[in-house]
């Protein structure tokens, strides 16, 4: 490896000079941009299913304005959301990347591979 480093200043002078008809040979190289591409095989991991259980408490409560109502809205963390959960609107739902707010007369579900589907009451 360390004569495959050691060869690359003298093989980088050689290809400035065959494109650009110049180089200094005994001038540092410095790598400004380095690229690489690798290739190998791996197994395609399998969905788990994600396990039921009871819907937890809500880790809070928001106040949300739907039409002309408030609503006391529950707030439920995604990830520690069961599969089959169901929960009826309104409710947010936290998770790191997003806020789901889901509107009175939706439900929404959590699938069994955590996915969370929305549907009209």
């Amino acid at each position: 490896m360390e004569a495959l480093i050691e060869g690359i200043p003298d093989q980088f002078a050689e290809a400035h000079n065959v494109r650009y008809g110049h180089s200094n040979p005994g001038e540092a190289v410095e790598f400004v941009n380095l690229r690489m591409a690798a290739f190998g095989g791996m197994t395609r991991p399998r969905p788990q299913a994600l396990p039921t259980g009871d819907i937890p408490s809500p880790t809070g409560i928001e106040r949300t304005w739907f039409g002309n109502t408030w609503f006391e809205t529950p707030v439920y963390q995604r990830a520690e959301l069961p599969g089959a959960a169901e929960l009826v609107g309104p409710v947010i739902v936290l998770e790191d990347a997003c806020t789901t707010l889901v509107p009175p007369s939706w439900t929404a579900t959590v699938s069994g591979h955590g996915h969370l589907v929305l549907n009209r009451s």
